[in-house]
């Protein structure tokens, strides 16, 4: 299991990266791929068909969180190529950005661009890739001119970046209109006036830069240096396509029981640590778990007789 597992990782899972990078792929392709992989896992061939013991989105959960770390090869692709608007906004002088802005954009707000009809495969990739990005995408201030103060991210302290004050009727919006323009800092009684005391006290936190030193500028909040990474886009796509599901079937299980760090950290063999990880799950294969499943087998152990052949008995008794 072990040389399975580091075979999906390092081949199966690592081929159709460049492609993912690049353009959107199906999902029907995708689980194509993954039906293809998880049947590997679990040992079906031509002639038999093994039991898949656990949902594949079970296993992309990551390690120190009950899974065995595979990718979800969608939320891969998307994270891909949110990676590409990332490259987009940070060099907007490239020939492919003046390209695409030229024809898609033309405005220079990438963030706020729409597909079109007639567009470019290319161009609908970047779209899906857009949206995987709004969801770790935060503004950080210098003059405040490009910022809307009630739609775009732009609060740290917000779970969503967003302020939580309705608009209203307020005919604010710009961040720029709430920085005194004389001082260059904000404009404390138009912030306490206008917002609720929560948003009011984390705007007036934010920093900002000397009048006229920056311009507003897009960060990543999944990071502690505020650049963007593939790995963390991962991640926050995966949470937000699965984490419902995890946070209803292995969630608490996974916070009650620290155990899993201590397995894969640990010095033992990976064929070792993919057993204990399935008697963690009671996914082991004995007459207990199959009655469990509704499969018709002898209940009793064939070789003591002494009591039902569950994982507890197979191992310590």
């Amino acid at each position: 299991s072990g040389g399975k597992e580091t075979l999906i990782k390092a081949v199966a899972q690592a081929m159709p990266v460049f492609a993912m990078s690049v353009f959107k792929i199906p999902k029907k392709i995708c689980k194509g791929m993954t039906d293809v992989i998880a049947k590997f896992w679990w040992g079906d061939d031509d002639n038999h068909k093994r039991i898949h013991w656990a949902a594949w989105w079970k296993l992309c959960i990551p390690k120190n969180k009950g899974g065995l770390g595979f990718r979800d090869l969608h939320s891969f692709n998307l994270a891909s190529l949110a990676k590409q608007v990332w490259r987009l906004l940070e060099n907007p002088e490239s020939l492919c950005a003046q390209v695409l802005r030229a024809k898609y954009y033309p405005d220079g707000k990438l963030l706020d661009a729409k597909m079109k009809s007639g567009c470019s495969f290319t161009w609908q990739s970047i779209c899906a890739g857009i949206n995987t990005f709004k969801r770790g995408a935060i503004w950080r201030i210098g003059d405040g001119s490009q910022v809307n103060i009630w739609s775009d991210p732009w609060v740290a302290e917000s779970a969503d970046g967003r302020v939580v004050t309705p608009r209203g009727a307020n005919l604010l919006s710009k961040v720029a209109d709430l920085i005194d323009p004389v001082t260059g800092v904000w404009d404390q009684e138009l912030v306490m006036d206008t917002f609720w005391q929560v948003d009011a006290e984390r705007i007036l936190a934010i920093p900002l830069a000397p009048q006229g030193m920056m311009e507003d500028f897009v960060a990543w909040r999944f990071t502690k240096n505020n650049m963007f990474t593939v790995r963390s886009t991962y991640h926050a796509e995966w949470e937000h396509q699965f984490g419902r599901w995890f946070a209803r079937t292995e969630g608490q299980q996974s916070q009650r029981y620290p155990v899993w760090a201590k397995l894969w950290e640990s010095s033992l063999p990976g064929k070792i640590k993919i057993h204990a990880w399935k008697v963690l799950h009671g996914v082991l294969p004995c007459y207990g778990v199959f009655s469990g499943r509704h499969i018709r087998t002898p209940i009793q152990c064939l070789i003591c007789s002494l009591g039902p052949e569950d994982i507890q008995h197979c191992l310590f008794k």
